[in-house]
């Protein structure tokens, strides 16, 4: 079972309802995005009253692409209630991601923003032309028992969380980890713990008011003050070790890059390898949404909205951040060790940072990363 607490979280996160104090964000396009993993959108015409669903796939280089709709369309009633006609639903027959939930989800957030006084869609069973996904789709939904085997009718009633975790499992299947030599994986048949060891400052506050005096001290010319000031530093600073973490990507193209002889220490004689791997006990997991980023330094925003919609308190979150961080200034980033050290800090199995460029050569692919933090949990398949 990969993450099953982030994986709640997130159908959590899905089940709320749409309110005046939860109102979807809109992109630069002006589109309202209801659903975003870091590789696709679901966006939605009207919050109110929805009834054009678009699915997209953000991992275009030329920008992002339209690969998948739903159209509602009349409405009528039926047995006391209203319900909205079903017109098209359609994902592109070539695209990758078929078959792996996408359709359901554009009904679930169909269903999700119809309007208040709407109580579900119908669909006319003559008109459908796909006769193996729409059915198993509809049976995901809360379809009510018409008297005419011609209409079926769906109420909006959420789906339950079972169905919800069954569909994110699918497109949690896989994970790869690419090696310049394999050779000690293979002699002891799996993956170990090492430790890393950083440094952090106890108290951010207290640190950068020493920082201010040292800068206006050296300023002033007292360099006899400055170097008292200064052997002060190392009172701050204390050291946090914890087990490296193992990193995994969801797509083996960015494991493979990771598989190169030059970053072998004895590359003459290095074994590459991609393994294709099962992570166990992963049950705390931080999803930092990282679109665009290069995986070795993260927006801190970013950083910060992971951790709290893992759970974390903001002002925990931004103690641990000017902790770990000290070094960097003017809301730079974070750097990929310090984020680990931070998950470790607050007792995280794993961190998924989703949608960030990650490659050993710079590529252009966006893949999510897996960071786990105690690599013996990593099985080779």
């Amino acid at each position: 079972m990969t993450g099953r607490k982030f994986i709640l979280t997130t159908i959590r996160e899905y089940l709320n309802e749409s309110n005046d104090n939860n109102i979807p964000p809109i992109d630069k396009h002006g589109k309202n995005v209801v659903y975003d993993d870091g590789y696709l959108l679901i966006t939605v015409n009207d919050v109110n009253d929805a009834k054009y669903i678009a699915l997209w796939d953000m991992e275009k280089e030329d920008g992002r692409k339209k690969v998948g709709f739903l159209i509602f369309g009349d409405l009528i009633s039926y047995n006391g209630g209203r319900y909205r006609r079903v017109d098209s639903i359609e994902i592109d027959d070539n695209y990758r991601y078929r078959g792996k939930g996408y359709g359901l989800k554009l009904y679930q957030y169909g269903l999700k923003y119809l309007r208040k006084d709407i109580n579900g869609i119908f669909s006319y069973i003559p008109d459908r032309r796909n006769e193996k996904q729409i059915p198993s789709i509809y049976k995901k939904l809360n379809v009510i028992k018409s008297d005419n085997d011609d209409y079926i009718y769906v109420d909006r009633v959420i789906p339950t969380m079972y169905e919800c975790l069954n569909e994110y499992q699918l497109l949690n299947e896989s994970w790869y980890h690419g090696t310049a030599d394999a050779r000690e994986i293979e002699k002891i048949g799996g993956f170990t713990h090492r430790t890393v060891t950083v440094d952090y400052v106890k108290d951010p506050v207290a640190f950068k008011e020493l920082q201010i005096k040292l800068n206006t001290t050296r300023e002033s010319g007292d360099m006899n003050l400055y170097h008292k000031l200064l052997d002060k530093v190392s009172d701050y600073k204390m050291d946090f070790t914890y087990k490296k973490p193992l990193f995994l990507s969801d797509k083996h193209a960015v494991a493979k890059t990771y598989a190169d002889p030059h970053r072998a220490f004895d590359y003459q004689n290095s074994v590459q390898k991609v393994y294709e791997v099962d992570v166990k006990n992963c049950e705390k997991v931080a999803k930092i949404i990282a679109f665009g980023d290069r995986f070795r330094f993260i927006s801190i925003d970013k950083v910060k909205q992971g951790f709290m919609n893992s759970g974390v308190p903001e002002e925990e979150i931004d103690k641990l951040i000017s902790m770990f961080n000290y070094y960097i200034f003017e809301n730079k980033g974070v750097r990929t060790d310090v984020i680990a050290a931070i998950g470790s800090w607050l007792g995280f199995d794993c961190i998924d940072v989703v949608g960030v460029l990650d490659s050993y050569n710079g590529g252009k692919i966006t893949s999510t990363v897996r960071m786990v933090l105690d690599p013996s949990n990593v099985k080779i398949k």
